[in-house]
Parts: structure tokens; sequence; C-alpha cells
């Protein structure tokens, strides 16, 4: 697993996976690692690390500081291809979101206001655990967006989300996912509308 930022000797790691992205069944080439630490005073990490070197070329790094209610307080970002780099930050304040990111040598601000936020990713679905089902309005990243102004920026999402004990359906537009969560409550499948699948083969590095 790469790191954006490394664990430091006063962290715990609490839990860690790996997973890996099919295509009706076949393998992408694409790997997601995440790993869970306790950094200090109920503060944890939430490191990810979304390997697509051997499919698409793209690297994803997150580092996200969880405070001691498991909100969101302050994300870091890194993406590289061959042509391309970006990194950016988020941070969470009371009743706003501020982001600043730079893609290539440009740098871009926003601030938006607060509501629960996911980042594309099996481990960044994890985040929405925690919210309740229903309508609910969300921001998130856009990771697909590749024109210089808009590639990651936040943006926001009215979808429909649903939770059970171990699942989270979220449905927006004709998107799909569907995430399973394992006895402790961290990622262990994702499915999407398309055939795209995600499944765990083990506990990470």
């Amino acid at each position: 697993m790469r790191f954006l930022l490394k664990e430091q000797l006063y962290e715990k790691r609490l839990a860690a996976g790996e997973l890996r992205y099919e295509q009706d069944g076949r393998p992408t080439g694409a790997i997601e690692h995440w790993r869970y630490t306790h950094a200090h005073d109920g503060y944890h990490f939430w490191r990810v690390d979304l390997d697509g070197r051997a499919s698409s070329g793209d690297t994803f790094l997150y580092n996200l500081l969880l405070d001691p209610h498991g909100r969101p307080a302050d994300l870091r970002w890194r993406f590289y291809n061959a042509s391309n780099r970006a990194h950016g930050q988020i941070l969470f304040e009371a009743g706003q979101m501020t982001a600043v990111r730079e893609i290539n040598g440009q740098r871009f601000e926003q601030e938006v206001p607060s509501s629960p936020f996911f980042f594309p990713s099996v481990a960044g679905l994890w985040l929405l655990r925690g919210v309740q089902g229903g309508r609910v309005a969300l921001q998130t990243l856009a990771m697909h967006q590749r024109e210089l102004e808009a590639f990651m920026a936040l943006v926001p999402l009215t979808a429909e989300l649903a939770q059970a004990e171990r699942t989270t359906i979220l449905r927006w537009g004709e998107q799909e996912r569907r995430s399973w969560w394992n006895a402790q409550g961290f990622p262990e499948r994702m499915e999407r509308q398309d055939g795209l699948t995600a499944v765990g083969v083990g506990r990470g590095k």
C-alpha cells in the first residue's frame, strides 16, 4: 500500500483491507487498499490507495482525518498518471467545506455549505454508513470529469440512501452503488449497476 502521509509511530492500526475490482467477474487490474488507525484523543486516520496502474493507469491516494465523532475533519488527496498531476485538501468546518486543489500547476478554490460527504471509492462510500437513509443531499468529488476546471471539484449530489446493518445502497440518476460491510463494519464488497464489482481479497498490508 502506498501512502500520501505515512503512519506515525504514535498511531495504532485498527483495521486494514484490500479489494480487487472486477468487471463481470473478470479482474480489471485495479486494486483498492485501505487502512484505519487511531491517532490521538479519539481522532482516526482513514488512508486509501486506489491503484489503477494496471488498468486505467490512474492513482488516487486519500488521507482522511476523522474527528472523535467519526466525522470528516481534514481530507488530503493526490492523483497522478503518465501525463497529469493533481493534489488537494478539504477542510470540514462548522457549516462549511473549504476545498483547495492544484491541477497541473493551476490552483482552484471552493467554499460550499456542509453536507454529508464521500469520495469515489469503496472506502469512500464507507463514510456514508452513519448517514440516515432516505432522500439526502451529499457532496462528492468529480473524479470522472477530466476537464481541468472540473476535475476533483466538490459537486452536490441528491440521492436515495438505504441503510441496513451490513449494507448501504446509494442511488442517483442512473447510478447505483451497493456496499457490504464486514462484522466489524469495514468494507467487504461493492457492486455497481454496470457489472463492476470490488471484492475483498485480504486484510491489507
